[in-house]
């Protein structure tokens, strides 16, 4: 309190100086000061000297806060202090503490705050405060804003001694990794770290990371994202915590890593109000402890998320709206763990929704979320309904592009920009393929849209005419047989044409043109379809350029079962009188007789018998026939067939 009767400009000196302090600094302090008489006037009202009662040297013990249960409560020590004001301290002293509140005040430093840490009132601005705002200011590149969060965090790292504690601690972070932005911004928002002991807490925590299987870039990462990872006590939670997952789910070091680079936070979460309610729902949902695990190294999210806000909400939307059981929430949660994290509204119900207006029948909808989640984690805006709307501008119905989504969810996760209208552009100019062929293509095999155009159908392309194809063939083997972009040049395509080369002795002009009649039969299996063919024409009597004659003429006979097909036709011809070489000698000349259905076959073999004229050069013309054809000429001899019959 002021003296009663003691003239107020006897203070005169005393503001003066504040304000003569103050001026270099107003700027970065957010101060606002005026000049000669009115800064002192301002200074005066805003603050009315008092008299202060004697400050006696504050404690030394102010631990920095935790996170949660396993936070380092370690003491700030090397706090700075000014020499303690007494009653008849000068006005200079008196001065300074004015000067003190007046910087962290414009600072937005509350009462409260600097109730809690009473060192404030007990040193200089010149001795520490400004020395370590300057520090963070300049050498830290803290804005403002950060420098106003840190002090209303960690009101201790002004009264910190500079050279001690702050520095130390900054460059052991900087030889971390955090430097620039990452370190700024980790101080800024976890300002405790620098209230924790090197040797007993900073320095323990990072060899126990490090121990763990943990390198410089996934610390980095960590710490960059989480920096109160830092403040963790090894033995009171991060050990624990490592324990509990190797325990209950059976993960390694590296899958703790992982989870620790991805998700840092997770190892501050309390057992009881977090991990174990959130593990035991997974279970009670039918995850096994090994997909739980798996998802949970994937995405570390599953757990930050909320039962009672969060994952309930999403699995009862799921089963209700969309009939999807438990099981099958396991086992999008397997394939897709993040499907989990979306938000419920404007992800989930707004996607399901939309399918459903495109056309799509409920069990549709549940079809193609449960096939392919990711589906659901698309911007509706930017991605689904421009890429939708691009399909019927090339000429696809609402049903049509209902069934592609259906059928082949993830064609909607491609870029359209970026992936779909270039695919469709290089098929159009490079190949020349015109739209009506591929619209066919993909509606037929949507896949071909999912179809990497560097990886997968250039090198096809060049393979194709490497063989001896031109673009015409090329692209009408993709508008017929559009599957073929799916097939595997080195584990598929190349093995199975090199076995036709070596074992039969087809040259490239026969593989081309069996590929541009029939593509299909490229992606039938080696060993249970084509193996077994050709060695059933090798024992009917066939050398093995024949059947290579037989397969580039009609290579869909590859595609026929030898045993429910080519066995009971080849049986049919010798009942009705042929012999085997006489049947090598047919399919030689006419190779799709084996093609044709085994009523056509026996019906027409029945009614030229009957006639007497089953020949060789008979049968074939009989079965090129049209029905109305063969009806008219044979109309007579079937009648008699039947009527023998």
């Amino acid at each position: 309190m002021r003296r009663k009767g003691r003239p107020r400009f006897a203070l005169l000196p005393a503001v003066l100086a504040i304000a003569l302090v103050l001026e270099p600094h107003r700027s970065f302090l957010g101060i606002r000061l005026g000049h000669g008489a009115e800064a002192v006037e301002a200074v005066t009202r805003a603050h009315p000297p008092r008299r202060s009662s004697c400050v006696d040297g504050v404690g030394t013990t102010l631990a920095a806060s935790s996170f949660g249960s396993g936070g380092i409560g370690q003491h700030w020590r090397g706090v700075t202090r000014a020499k303690p004001l007494s009653r008849s301290s000068s006005e200079d002293e008196v001065g300074t503490k004015l000067e003190v509140q007046q910087c962290l005040q414009d600072l937005g430093v509350s009462e409260k705050v600097l109730l809690k840490c009473p060192e404030l009132h007990s040193v200089t601005i010149e001795g520490t405060i400004r020395p370590n705002l300057d520090f963070m200011k300049v050498d830290l590149g803290l804005s403002d804003a950060q420098i106003q969060k840190v002090t209303l965090k960690c009101t201790q790292v002004l009264t910190c001694d500079l050279e001690t504690i702050f520095k130390p601690k900054v460059q052991w972070l900087r030889e971390l990794g955090l430097k620039g932005s990452k370190l700024s911004s980790a101080i800024a928002n976890r300002p405790q770290i620098l209230g924790c002991s090197l040797e007993k807490n900073l320095m323990p925590t990072v060899q126990w990371l490090k121990d763990l299987g943990m390198n410089d870039a996934q610390l980095l990462t960590a710490i960059s994202n989480f920096p109160e990872l830092l403040t963790l006590s090894v033995e009171r939670k991060l050990q624990p915590v490592a324990t509990w997952f190797k325990e209950k789910l059976g993960m390694s070091d590296t899958h703790l890593s992982k989870i620790i680079e991805k998700s840092p936070q997770i190892f501050g979460y309390s057992f009881e109000r977090n991990l174990e309610p959130s593990v035991q729902w997974f279970r009670d949902l039918g995850m096994r402890d090994a997909q739980l695990s798996k998802a949970i190294v994937t995405c570390p999210e599953l757990l930050s998320c909320s039962l009672e806000s969060k994952l309930i909400p999403i699995k009862e939307w799921m089963k209700e709206d969309l009939g999807i059981s438990d099981a099958q929430i396991a086992k999008m949660v397997s394939a897709f763990p993040k499907v989990l994290t979306y938000n419920l509204e404007t992800n989930l119900k707004s996607t399901a929704l939309w399918l459903k207006d495109l056309g799509m029948k409920d069990s549709q909808v549940s079809k193609a979320i449960i096939n392919r989640p990711q589906l659901l984690g698309c911007s509706l805006e930017t991605n689904l309904k421009p890429t939708v709307q691009w399909l019927k501008n090339i000429g696809m119905s609402d049903s049509q592009v209902a069934g592609m989504i259906a059928k082949t969810p993830e064609v909607l996760e491609r870029s359209l920009d970026n992936h779909l209208k270039p695919l469709a552009k290089w098929f159009q100019e490079d190949l020349g393929m015109d739209e009506a062929q591929f619209k066919k293509g993909i509606a037929s095999w949507p896949q071909l849209l999912h179809s990497s155009l560097e990886a997968n159908l250039k090198p096809l392309v060049q393979w194709f005419k490497d063989l001896g194809m031109n673009d015409s063939h090329i692209a009408r083997v993709f508008a017929k047989f559009p599957q073929i972009s799916s097939c595997s040049l080195k584990d598929n395509l190349k093995p199975t044409v090199q076995w036709l080369q070596q074992e039969l002795g087809m040259s490239d002009s026969q593989v081309a043109k069996t590929i541009s009649t029939f593509a299909g039969f490229l992606w039938l299996s080696l060993e249970e379809n084509l193996k077994p063919t050709v060695r059933w024409f090798l024992d009917l009597g066939m050398d093995s350029p024949q059947v290579a004659q037989v397969i580039a003429s009609c290579p869909m006979i590859l595609s026929c079962s030898v045993e429910k097909n080519l066995k009971p036709k080849l049986q049919a011809i010798r009942e009705a009188g042929l012999a085997d070489s006489q049947i090598v000698s047919i399919l030689v000349r006419f190779p799709p007789l084996l093609s044709y259905t085994l009523e056509r076959l026996t019906d027409r073999m029945s009614a030229l018998d009957a006639e007497g004229s089953l020949t060789e050069a008979k049968l074939v013309g009989a079965m090129v026939m049209t029905d109305q054809e063969f009806q008219f000429k044979f109309s007579g001899v079937r009648n008699r067939v039947l009527d023998s019959s």
